[in-house]
């Protein structure tokens, strides 16, 4: 009979010899699907590429969702924003122009965007 090590090697090489038949399967697969994809027209292949990218894009925010629930965000540098908009001061019934900045920040793993709007200091002053 044969010793535990050998076993061990035996069911070794069978473990790889099958995982290379399923690689070459899959190699098989994606050569079809090449052949496929070289066969139809310039227009359908970049459709193809632009839905393929969508996918992709899609499915790695979602994968990157279920890492940045389990282990936190994964922030870049702030990023700053400046707007102006027009509102109605009911005070002096006129409207005046505020300038605010947004402090967004979006995290590199999942797509999510946090942001944050300053009121820039000489409006906070005027309108004590």
């Amino acid at each position: 009979m044969q010793n535990k090590e050998e076993k061990d090697n035996i069911r070794s090489l069978f473990k790889k010899y099958i995982k290379n038949v399923k690689d070459i399967n899959q190699l098989l697969k994606l050569k079809e699907l090449i052949e496929k994809f070289n066969n139809l027209d310039e227009k359908s292949q970049l459709s193809l590429i632009n839905e393929f990218t969508e996918m992709t894009i899609k499915k790695q925010k979602e994968n990157g969702k279920i890492i940045c629930d389990r282990e936190g965000h994964i922030w870049q540098e702030l990023g700053i924003r400046t707007y102006k908009e027009i509102e109605y001061d009911k005070k002096t019934k006129e409207n005046v122009s505020i300038t605010y900045d947004e402090l967004v920040r979006v995290c590199t793993r999942c797509g999510k965007a946090e942001a944050n709007r300053v009121i820039k200091e000489e409006i906070k002053q005027k309108n004590k």
